[in-house]
């Protein structure tokens, strides 16, 4: 039997909350999904998480490694956690949108975005380069990586840490949006579109630019610095269990 739950944290409502704040909401939702039983040795807990969403499992799941508390217990039934374009090290969207330097375009987004583009400016400065939360996610990671016991720990779950990542087209007229083809109101495509032109004007180098579905490579990896190298060509077929982590 599966069962399919939608986790949605409270984005764009407090300038006070940020991805640790909704890390601890995240953990709070995973044990009231089996408040009415306990868990069993056969339950297995994957988590298919997008952009932020990517850091907050994370932050969740490193913190317990590190706590060994009773919320360990559902670490242990981790099977997977899988990130699609998660800013782990920092995101050149966030990073351009709060540089003082550039036109400041978030009132207008919390103004006129539907509901899952909203985003406070402590969210969005939260996953720019060189943040507090990325220094201080950082630093887990480090720890986690130099600490003997916690890496043998980590070694020993069961849990397939699988990073998802991409690049958009080299042709910057194809990011665009196309009013013909998306249910954004014209005011909001118009705004989307202005980022993306503020990207070919500021961007890091590069002929790519960024968006949420395409964090620049290193930064989607969350063990890009310590990591144990998998060469995987380009002809191959990998297979979901061969991925490690």
């Amino acid at each position: 039997e599966v069962n399919i739950s939608n986790f949605v944290y409270p984005t764009g409502q407090s300038e006070k909350k940020g991805a640790f704040d909704f890390a601890d909401s995240l953990g709070q939702y995973i044990k009231d999904q089996f408040k009415d039983r306990p868990l069993s040795k056969e339950d297995k807990i994957s988590l298919v998480c997008h952009s932020q969403g990517g850091v907050i499992s994370y932050i969740w799941f490193i913190s317990h490694i590190f706590k060994q508390d009773s919320d360990f217990e559902y670490v242990q039934h981790l099977d997977s956690i899988i990130t699609l374009g998660t800013p782990f090290w920092g995101s050149k969207l966030a990073s351009i949108l709060t540089d003082k330097r550039n036109p400041d375009i978030i009132p207008f987004i919390k103004l006129f975005a539907p509901p899952e583009f909203q985003m406070t400016r402590h969210e969005i400065a939260d996953m720019a380069f060189g943040s507090d939360t990325v220094n201080m996610f950082r630093n887990l990671a480090v720890e986690l990586d130099s600490d003997e016991k916690l890496s043998q720990i980590l070694e020993n779950l069961p849990v397939r840490l699988i990073n998802v990542s991409g690049l958009l087209p080299e042709d910057k007229s194809k990011i665009f949006v196309d009013p013909k083809n998306t249910k954004l109101n014209g005011f909001t495509t118009k705004i989307v579109n202005s980022i993306y032109s503020l990207f070919q004007k500021k961007g890091f180098g590069g002929k790519r630019v960024e968006s949420d579905i395409a964090v620049i490579v290193p930064s989607s990896r969350w063990n890009f610095i310590y990591s144990t190298p998998q060469k995987i060509t380009s002809n191959k077929t990998i297979e979901s269990s061969e991925f490690k982590h």
